[in-house]
């Protein structure tokens, strides 16, 4: 960052050229909450496949920041008018969309999304509510947001819940500032062309418009707009089945939160505590005591986790652990064979059964394999081993969430959809993944007996 005279800061950055920051914005950049994100990977383990994406969620921090501002100009050019705000000054509302749209990623985890269920602060379900919880509870970030602007207008923007709905959505809806730089920003660092989007022209085709109750309502403006969403919608689905859900980078996250599993299951049974202790601070104390407190999650980054693993990869005596963490640190990692459609639609509760029942067929053949590597098992220990995926995305239903106007009148993306004759656009699509993933070895024994009950396909 370079500070110019009139203390305003100039922040470089590789989408967007030159980010333009007041000292209220700086103040709060530098707080704890916000600095953390700079040792938090943006995309988990998307880097054992695509080597250059090691960018961080602060970069995010800021793109969507300054995304948040170009829509903000952009419907401020249109005549809008929010609260008070002129062209020449902030209004609390515009403040606060801008506060709202830098710290909306700051509740997650190390490595993002891999183990956003495992290292949360305790009650907390996902990062969302951990960054609402840290707005109202990190006092260093609450009072800089309080001198900026108004607090609870920022935690009315993240927890949906203001009047404005159409600056609800823009900061957390099916067109958002935190896709709209998310996948331009992911697109480039990992070198897949697939996930560029036309931010220029979406921004420049929102407007805002009122519903029938007379609430303001955020829409695209048709059909000028409708490439350029479509395009969106592809991106997504794009960077999602090439990159996000790539059977690797799960594979490598789910051995990742396997060791986490195995780690809190050695603490809680007492058993090789001198394992425990070669984890570095917060990560030991938080396995000791299997507590997640604001303090310990505030200094809680990637590079402890990866410490930990690569030490326990040399040093633990506890055989499981030692393998896993080898498995991860030299990237040997689990295989994967795709599930049929067939199983991976069945009821939750019908496909847990039938996982259970396979793992007991399965538990001797792992047995077998990895005591030749040296490692003695039971069957309870094959959950360590053998894992089932399910990951999806949802875009089917969107099309209630966008609104699309053309000739002063506003519809549903659903609705226009149901009109053959005026369809410029394809209807957004779901997508679902659903994978066994085992360790090499036992790798071709293991499919054929999935392959026999019908549970994968001959894809994998």
């Amino acid at each position: 960052m370079a500070t110019s005279k009139n203390k305003n800061t100039v922040v470089l950055d590789s989408i967007y050229g030159i980010i333009n920051t007041d000292p209220g914005i700086r103040k709060i950049i530098d707080t704890p909450a916000v600095q953390r994100l700079r040792g938090i990977k943006q995309t988990g383990l998307l880097h054992l496949v695509y080597h250059s994406a090691v960018h961080n969620r602060f970069s995010h921090a800021l793109g969507a920041f300054e995304v948040s501002r170009k829509v903000m100009n952009a419907l401020k050019e249109k005549g809008l008018d929010f609260g008070q705000s002129v062209i020449t000054k902030f209004s609390e509302n515009e403040k606060a969309f801008y506060v709202a749209a830098l710290c909306h990623d700051i509740g997650h985890s190390p490595f993002s999304h891999a183990l956003e269920k495992e290292l949360l602060p305790n009650g907390l379900r996902d990062h969302e509510e951990c960054t609402k919880y840290l707005i109202r509870n990190c006092e260093p970030l609450a009072k800089a947001i309080k001198e900026y602007c108004d607090h609870e207008l920022v935690y009315n923007f993240l927890a949906k819940s203001d009047f404005n709905t159409y600056l609800c959505d823009l900061i957390s809806g099916p067109l958002d500032v935190d896709r709209l730089d998310y996948l331009s920003r992911d697109s480039q660092a990992t070198g897949l062309p697939y996930g560029n989007v036309d931010l220029n022209w979406l921004i420049h085709s929102l407007n805002i418009r009122n519903d029938q109750k007379q609430r303001p309502n955020l829409v695209i403006e048709a059909p000028k707009g409708l490439v350029a969403l479509e395009q969106f919608f592809r991106s997504r689905i794009n960077m999602y089945d090439r990159g996000y859900f790539h059977k690797t980078v799960q594979g490598g996250e789910t051995l990742l939160k396997t060791i986490i599993t195995r780690a809190f299951f050695l603490a809680k049974n007492n058993h090789n505590g001198k394992d425990i202790a070669l984890a570095p601070f917060p990560l030991n104390e938080i396995l000791k005591t299997s507590q997640v407190s604001l303090e310990n999650f505030l200094f809680l980054q990637d590079c402890h986790v990866w410490v930990a693993i690569l030490t326990w990869a040399v040093k633990a005596k506890d055989g499981i652990l030692k393998m896993l963490c080898q498995q991860l640190a030299n990237r040997t990692l689990p295989l994967a064979m795709f599930a049929t459609a067939k199983f991976v639609d069945l009821p939750d509760n019908e496909r847990t059964e039938k996982i259970s029942k396979i793992k007991s067929e399965i538990a001797p053949i792992l047995i077998k394999h990895l005591k030749t590597k040296g490692l003695k098992i039971n069957e309870e220990d094959c959950d360590f081993f053998f894992w089932f995926s399910l990951k999806t995305l949802s875009l089917g239903n969107m099309g209630d969430r966008l609104f699309l106007s053309q000739n002063d009148t506003t519809i549903s993306l659903t609705k226009y959809l149901e009109n053959e004759d005026q369809k410029k656009i394809s209807k957004p699509i779901n997508l679902k993944f659903g994978r066994f993933y085992i360790f090499k070895e036992a790798y071709d024994e293991i499919f054929s007996l999935l392959k026999n009950e019908g549970l994968i396909t001959d894809e994998s």
